[in-house]
């Protein structure tokens, strides 16, 4: 089914009231929650077995450890993000709780960025480009109309 709101047109199904365009962008952002969380778990797995974990300069290897919760938390904030919207069924007009989730997010995956980028180790590198996706997703989250 086909409706038309002024230039824009939504597809529909006729069982679901969900536009199909809203489905798409709901299993792309699952998929990227899907692989950024891979990356972090694989990033947390490279911490834990590198020794000694917090080497010289030891405030360089607190600050990878502590981007490392920040950027866990920003993803722990993307999924409650996604159950809050698909519990709601959207936010329709009503853009304060989201203004809420994006702001913490994206401050939390800011502070993840450069408190990885700043860290020390070779094992950054996968912390660093986590940190950066979930910087990217919270930007299309707050930019998406």
């Amino acid at each position: 089914m086909v409706k038309t709101a002024g230039s824009t047109t939504y597809w529909y199904d006729a069982d679901d009231p969900m536009p199909v365009t809203a489905r798409v962008e709901s299993s792309l952002f699952d998929a990227f929650l899907l692989i950024v969380s891979v990356g972090l778990v694989s990033a947390w797995a490279l911490w834990v077995a590198g020794k000694p974990r917090f080497a010289q300069p030891q405030w360089r290897s607190i600050l990878y450890f502590g981007g490392l919760i920040a950027a866990s938390l920003a993803m722990a904030c993307f999924g409650g993000f996604l159950m809050h919207s698909r519990l709601l069924g959207g936010f329709g007009n009503n853009f304060r709780p989201v203004i809420i989730w994006v702001r913490i997010g994206l401050w939390l995956s800011i502070l993840a960025l450069f408190s990885i980028g700043f860290g020390k180790g070779r094992r950054r590198v996968v912390g660093f480009v986590c940190a950066l996706a979930t910087a990217i997703l919270w930007i299309a989250v707050g930019m998406a109309p």
